[in-house]
This record gives C-alpha cells, sequence and structure tokens, in this order.
C-alpha cells in the first residue's frame, strides 16, 4: 500500500466525520464544536434523514481508514 492511499482513507474519514458533525450540530440545536457528538445516540439520526446518511457515511470511512492503517 503506497501512502497515497493511506492518504486517501484518512482524509475520507476527516471529511465525512466534518459533514457529520455540522449536520448533527445543526439537527440538534449543539454550538459546542467540542461536544463528543459520537456517545450520543440521537446524533446517529433518524432512518431516510440527511442525518443518518452523513453518520453512516462517517462509519464506513472510520472502517477503511482503520483497515489502511492496519495495512502499513
Amino acid at each position: 500500500m503506497d501512502s497515497y492511499s493511506k492518504l486517501d482513507g484518512e482524509l475520507l474519514f476527516y471529511l465525512a466525520d466534518a459533514t457529520w458533525r455540522s449536520e448533527a450540530m445543526k439537527v440538534l440545536g449543539q454550538t459546542d464544536e467540542t461536544a463528543d457528538l459520537a456517545e450520543r445516540p440521537e446524533a446517529q439520526g433518524e432512518p431516510a434523514t440527511l442525518l443518518r446518511i452523513a453518520y453512516e457515511a462517517r462509519q464506513r470511512a472510520l472502517v477503511r481508514w482503520k483497515v489502511e492503517k492496519d495495512k502499513v
């Protein structure tokens, strides 16, 4: 695995995480950017909502990043 592939997974996670956090903060009325939203079940969103789609994309990106890190 080349370093670009590893960077791609990391970048994909950071982008997915930022997208999800932005949507979660908006939906939940959260203003504290340092809040640990990942620990809040309601931050996963209801099925078929933009928040749930963003959350699931973040989870897939996290798995990909972890797999790529383990290959190094």
